[in-house]
């Protein structure tokens, strides 16, 4: 089980066929920009679904009800660091998805990749990272389905009465070279430019008299896993009895129950479909992939909340205030923003057929790579003072304007 690490380093373009429609991805990472930018790169490929958590006791539970193909997971984090994650994933009387591939995202010379090989991954993406790396890294780990039985991963055949393993540490031969540090560990390089993956030594071994685990048994166990490990709290919030007050509250015109507050909240791939969230407090709100077909979203107030690849088929939006609200690749078919105001919004790559947009304030709004040929209730007037160009689709008799005549973006 020892590999080495620069076997889940394979080279920038490696050909991998992969059918990102039929591929399903659990994303865990602390930062929701992080999250965000995953979420973008992989629904430029369309695929089938993405879940994304900050939590990883809250992504474990996640599997016992998404059929994911593979786990982007951050090496790092406070509440439970990636190789413990993996570590309780591939216990078979713990986990619901013990055979699952797992990509790590960590800084190469950090002590806790060894620990997270050990415990059972498929890949590594080394921060900073690229597009092209990110998909490659994922394309390879749910390309490469995890055998039920317990493998050696060197050669992959079936371990069978393993012999004690004497002490050993990583040979220096096996891990790739040190990247150079970048000016700041923090960032994430969005541009799709390959990084290079120089393979030469360095460095990078598990305690000296550790005898190397093997996957499955208890001295694996005992090495890795932490000397106490506290149950992590859910911290999924629970919106039920939040949804039930604000209903009373819409029926008794405020006398009763309370307005719904979600200012701010993780509600990311959540399910609202049908709900009625007429006059809520969503503003900054983290609704990305959830499914709000049928919702009623009348007067709330949605500023800079993120609907990023939501479904809003059908929702009523109207006269909500959206304005700087992230719209991009939403499903907004037969959705009706009569009267909204949409100012400085992001509509790139939304689905508008028959949205209604009638009296709709579109100032600054950016339509750019939108189709809109769809949109009814649309005029000449609430064009102008948005952002288009020519990857903007318009409805019949409505033109663009010269780019340089385009408004700021608020």
């Amino acid at each position: 089980m020892g590999g080495r690490i620069s076997d889940l380093l394979p080279g920038v373009g490696v050909a991998v066929t992969m059918d990102w429609s039929k591929t399903r991805v659990l994303l865990i990472h602390s930062d929701i920009h992080v999250r965000r930018w995953a979420h973008d790169v992989l629904h430029r490929q369309k695929v089938a679904s993405v879940q994304s958590t900050r939590s990883p006791a809250t992504g474990l539970a996640l599997l016992a009800r998404f059929a994911a193909d593979v786990a982007v997971v951050q090496l790092c984090q406070s509440e439970m660091n990636g190789a413990e994650f993996v570590r309780r994933l591939r216990d078979p009387e713990r986990s619901p998805r013990p055979q699952l591939p797992v990509v790590i995202i960590a800084d190469v010379n950090n002590p806790l990749l060894g620990k997270a090989q050990e415990a059972g991954i498929d890949g590594v993406i080394i921060r900073p990272m690229t597009v092209d790396v990110f998909l490659e890294r994922i394309a390879v780990a749910a390309s490469t389905r995890r055998p039920a039985a317990i493998t050696d991963r060197r050669d992959r055949r079936p371990i069978t009465n393993p012999a004690p393993a004497a002490p050993a540490r990583l040979a220096a031969s096996d891990v790739p070279q040190r990247l150079a540090a970048p000016a700041h560990r923090d960032r994430i390089e969005m541009s799709d430019r390959p990084v290079a993956m120089p393979r030469p030594p360095i460095p990078l071994a598990l305690p000296a008299a550790a005898p190397v685990p093997r996957h499955g048994t208890d001295e694996w166990a005992d090495a890795v896993a932490p000397e106490t490990v506290a149950a992590p709290a859910d911290t999924t919030l629970d919106i039920g009895p939040i949804l039930a007050e604000h209903t009373v509250w819409l029926l008794s015109h405020g006398e009763e129950g309370s307005r719904a507050q979600l200012e701010g909240a993780d509600l990311h791939g959540r399910s609202l479909a049908k709900t009625n969230l007429s006059s809520a407090g969503l503003r900054e709100a983290d609704l990305s992939d959830a499914d709000c077909r049928q919702a009623i979203f009348v007067s709330a107030d949605l500023r800079r909340a993120d609907f990023s690849a939501a479904d809003l088929s059908g929702a009523d939006l109207s006269v909500a205030n959206l304005r700087g609200t992230g719209l991009r690749m939403a499903r907004l078919a037969g959705a009706s923003l009569r009267g909204a105001n949409l100012a400085g919004a992001c509509l790139s790559d939304a689905v508008l057929d028959d949205t209604d947009l009638a009296g709709a304030n579109l100032l600054g709004a950016d339509l750019r790579k939108s189709d809109l040929s769809g949109a009814v209730g649309l005029t000449q007037e609430q064009v102008a003072k948005a952002r288009a160009d020519a990857s903007t689709r318009m409805p019949p008799g409505i033109r663009l304007r010269d780019p340089e005549e385009l408004p700021p973006v608020i």
